[in-house]
């Protein structure tokens, strides 16, 4: 506030009443236990309780009931979610609270640019970089529409700087734009659009698709030329779960590949096992959450390009299932066959507990170095610790992988320890039930794990293939989701987003 005396928005900056009387108390957040919150134990368990603004007594937290935001959630990407809430404004209190708060921060943003920044995109890089914003201010304003916004601010008695007013005056309707495949941004100063300082070793989709490079697109998932003969197969599913849009989509791409434009792909079960023995390298970029058939996905490549914070796991027991789009299989192909393929006479017993273990405790790394760890990602595979890099890295593998690419062989080469491997993983699973840590319907799924794992009731060890493989988890997996207990687990993972422990 004292350092910003020219700033003719400093009065509405000052500290409220309640924060400053907070902060004589020392209520100081974590650094002196007490804060907005104050954690305690009620009952043997930790709670966290509010503070009252009034009287700066703490009182059990209640969860609010917000039905705008759970219907914004439904909207569709950030810049929809955000119209739908302020075109609400008017009727709902949450909505006004989203708008009030949301449209008076953007335009601060547009007063302060030119005396803060050289580049309104470097604002926003501030704020997504440095603070993990989906969008910056003017990145966000753009989503909403800068015309729209800025006569939805002058009704709100806003005062939108002269800049951004002669913008708008020379006919321009966004701060971003993109021409011929590069993205420009405007400049306050000058009045006219500039490119934006980029990374060489980023590779925008978005811009891809605005210089026209969009080969097909469905609701959810595309397919984009990333020039030098590389596809991008990029999935925007509604939390990027697998559907019958992205298999559609999936073996589009691999029929495109059988044109001799393409080199390679950037990343049910016909499209995991086009991907694993197409004639071209398939090479998939995870990052973030990669869970069930996205990690099935990422198995499936000849090379994985992760971000560092990639979170991948296999976590379909958690509703009473097994992985089934050849999770379960590359498992056993990845963790217990390679062993035995380097050493015949070793015991499979350890490498089968752990892809046991993997997979039945719904293990999810914290990190993609972790995914290594677990098994999920090979030594041949690439961990970027800029997620920005990451399609551009990706790009580069299939440009390296498609001289003299020969796919996989598809003989036996999985092996299958058979019912002996199997009894000694059901021994396991009998020792947590007699301790209590699983229920008799935790062994049940575990008994259908153990037997795809180990390759089903063998006689005797044996290679197969890994069509045998999909086979077993296909049936595990349609037993499974026939019983009336798989059923009740996924029901309360739908409703309460919580596994329920039938």
């Amino acid at each position: 506030y004292n350092l910003i005396p020219e700033d003719q928005f400093r009065e509405e900056l000052v500290s409220p009443e309640p924060l400053l009387r907070m902060a004589k108390a020392g209520l100081l957040g974590l650094k002196t236990g007490s804060g907005f919150y104050k954690r305690t134990q009620r009952d043997g368990q930790t709670v966290f309780d509010v503070i009252d603004l009034e009287t700066l007594d703490y009182r059990p937290a209640q969860q609010p009931e917000l039905p705008i935001v759970k219907a914004a959630q439904e909207q569709g990407d950030l810049g929809a979610r955000l119209r739908f809430l302020i075109s609400k404004a008017d009727e709902d209190r949450d909505a006004r609270y989203i708008r009030d708060t949301l449209l008076p921060s953007l335009m601060y943003a547009a007063w302060r640019a030119p005396e803060i920044a050289y580049s309104l995109a470097d604002i926003d890089h501030a704020l997504e970089w440095g603070f993990g914003q989906e969008a910056g201010p003017f990145r966000t304003w753009d989503m909403l529409g800068v015309k729209e916004t800025a006569g939805l601010m002058e009704q709100l008695a806003l005062t939108l700087p002269p800049w951004v007013q002669t913008m708008l005056k020379q006919g321009n309707t966004s701060f971003y734009r993109s021409q011929d495949g590069r993205e420009l941004v405007y400049n306050p100063t000058s009045g006219s659009y500039e490119p934006v300082r980029t990374d060489p070793e980023r590779i925008s989709l978005e811009a891809l698709r605005k210089a026209g490079k969009e080969i097909a697109r469905n609701d959810s998932a595309s397919l984009l030329d990333m020039g030098d003969g590389v596809l991008c197969f990029e999935i925007h599913s509604h939390a990027n779960a697998i559907d019958p849009y992205i298999v559609e989509m999936g073996m589009r791409a691999l029929r495109e590949l059988e044109n001799d434009r393409w080199i390679g792909l950037v990343i049910g079960k016909n499209l995991m096992m086009g991907l694993r023995f197409c004639p071209k390298p398939v090479v998939t970029a995870p990052h973030g959450q990669t869970l069930g058939g996205g990690a099935e996905f990422a198995l499936h490549a000849d090379r994985v390009v992760a971000a560092a914070e990639t979170y991948m796991g296999l976590v379909e027991v958690g509703v009473g299932l097994i992985p089934a789009g050849g999770g379960t299989k590359e498992l056993a192909r990845r963790i217990i066959s390679r062993p035995l393929a380097l050493s015949p006479d070793t015991p499979p017993l350890p490498f089968a507990q752990k892809a046991f273990e993997t997979i039945g405790q719904a293990k999810v790394s914290t990190s993609a170095l972790e995914a290594r760890t677990l098994g999920f990602l090979s030594e041949d595979d690439k961990i970027v610790m800029n997620p920005d890099h990451v399609l551009a890295v990706a790009r580069r593998e299939v440009l390296e992988l498609a001289d003299d690419y020969q796919p996989p062989e598809r003989g036996k080469n999985v092996y299958a320890g058979g019912k002996t491997l199997v009894a000694a993983l059901e021994i396991g699973v009998r020792q947590l039930q007699w301790a209590r840590y699983a229920t008799e319907y935790d062994g049940v799924v575990g008994g259908h794990l153990a037997r795809v794992l180990c390759g089903g009731e063998l006689s005797t060890p044996q290679w197969v293939t890994e069509d045998y493989m999909l086979k077993l988890e296909r049936e595990a997996f349609l037993s499974l989701l026939h019983n009336e207990q798989t059923l009740e687990r996924i029901q309360a993972m739908l409703t309460t987003s919580k596994p329920l422990r039938n």
